[in-house]
This record gives structure tokens, C-alpha cells and sequence, in this order.
């Protein structure tokens, strides 16, 4: 199984941009999607260690969305923090989708089928 997510980042007078896009979703994680919904994460909110191995600690705000089409997303900084901030969103971002997408491979389809009976 695979779903591959792009995150690009550019620079361009003194701001920061990290955008987070789906590039492609297998159809065993569509039919997954299909089937039990398609999960939520919180791009925005509190972003502070140790989440993922990040350094720095910001808010922003709430932005709770679909991790399929709820992409692409991202985040523009600028000031002293900014390249930081932008590296940490994007970093945890990507852990958050991760984790989403390891639950949903976790998820079974006991129910659906066809029994038939003889009378």
C-alpha cells in the first residue's frame, strides 16, 4: 500500500511556504476511505515538542479537514521563526497524516457479504 504526499517548500521575499499536497492514493487506502469514512486532521492548533522531533512551539489557528480532499494545505511564516516554524509544521503535519493513515490500514471489513440461506 501506498499514498504518497508531497510537501514543497519555497522562499520568496523573507517568507517561509511549506505546502502539503496527496500526490497519489492506492486504492486499497480509497476502498479503506470508501468504506469507513475519510479521517480528519487538524492542520492548524498547537505545535510544540516533542511532536515529531520539532523545536519550536506556536499556535495557529484550528483548520480540521479531510486528509484526502482536504489537501492540499499550507502554511506561510515570516520574521525571525518563520524557516523554523514552516519546517516544524510541515514535519508534523506529515506524522499526523501518517498516523491517520496507519489507524485506517487497521480498520477490517467484518460485515459486508452475502449469506444465503436454503429453505
Amino acid at each position: 500500500m501506498a499514498m504518497i504526499i508531497r510537501v514543497t517548500k519555497t522562499l520568496s521575499n523573507n517568507r517561509y511556504t511549506s505546502t502539503i499536497s496527496l500526490e497519489s492514493i492506492d486504492s486499497v487506502d480509497a476502498e479503506l476511505m470508501s468504506d469507513f469514512g475519510e479521517p480528519t486532521i487538524d492542520f492548524g492548533g498547537a505545535f510544540a515538542p516533542p511532536e515529531a522531533g520539532i523545536t519550536s512551539t506556536f499556535t495557529i489557528p484550528a483548520n480540521v479537514r479531510p486528509i484526502k480532499s482536504g489537501l492540499p494545505q499550507q502554511i506561510i511564516r515570516e520574521g525571525g521563526t518563520a524557516k523554523t516554524e514552516a519546517n516544524d509544521w510541515a514535519t508534523v503535519i506529515v506524522a499526523r497524516l501518517l498516523a491517520k493513515i496507519q489507524n485506517l490500514r487497521l480498520e477490517t471489513d467484518d460485515f459486508s457479504g452475502t449469506t444465503t440461506s436454503s429453505l
